[in-house]
């Protein structure tokens, strides 16, 4: 997960989906925690991470949306660009 952390600021210059990489980075304790106890990660755990990473997504392109014009002027990229 470390590569995801370093390369989120990258993915707002090159991608629309920089809220992707935020969301597998914010949400792979649960993976983390589930492998951790249970020792195997099975497919429930696997559709609830995906299940939160979207939710992820979502709710931060609404926050992303105050900076549309900003982020425009300083040439980042974001889902709310995409679909705003």
């Amino acid at each position: 997960v470390l590569p995801f952390v370093f390369i989120y600021p990258l993915c707002k210059r090159v991608t629309y989906w920089p809220q992707v990489v935020l969301g597998i980075c914010f949400n792979w304790g649960m993976l983390m925690a589930w492998s951790d106890t249970q020792n195997h990660v099975p497919l429930a755990a696997i559709a609830m991470w995906f299940g939160a990473v979207l939710w992820q997504v979502g709710y931060d392109s609404i926050y992303a949306y105050v900076d549309v014009r900003d982020d425009r002027s300083l040439g980042l990229h974001s889902t709310a660009m995409r679909f705003g």
